[in-house]
């Protein structure tokens, strides 16, 4: 049986949530590597699913991300990861950040701009 190609969807979940624990700690691709051993390149790949990891350096990396391996492991209970890339950015990272600080009157607002926005570019 050929396997398909592009990353199995398990490997991709993986990477997604590699990529957002990195982004919570405020680390780069570049940050986490060196910490590892590892160039940008192999983070990034592990990142995309593209790549698979020894067991050994999976417990590097979640120690790395100060997580356990079983922390690391959980899954989204999503089937798309499309939120998940959206959001696992600095960008996002600070827009959640700043949005918790706020009032429930305060957040409503917030999203009705957001959404006025968005309307604006349709």
């Amino acid at each position: 049986m050929k396997r398909a190609k592009g990353p199995d969807g398990v490997d991709a979940a993986f990477g997604r949530r590699l990529k957002s624990l990195r982004i919570k700690r405020g680390l780069s691709q570049t940050a986490l590597g060196e910490v590892l051993g590892l160039s940008f390149q192999q983070i990034q790949k592990y990142e995309k699913g593209v790549n698979r990891m020894r067991v050994s350096q999976l417990r590097r990396i979640a120690e790395a991300l100060a997580v356990s391996a079983g922390e690391l492991l959980e899954m989204p209970k999503t089937r798309h990861g499309e939120v998940a890339d959206m959001v696992d950015t600095r960008t996002a990272r600070r827009l959640i950040d700043a949005f918790q600080t706020l009032t429930s009157r305060e957040r409503r607002c917030l999203a009705a701009l957001a959404e006025e926005m968005a309307a604006r570019r349709m």
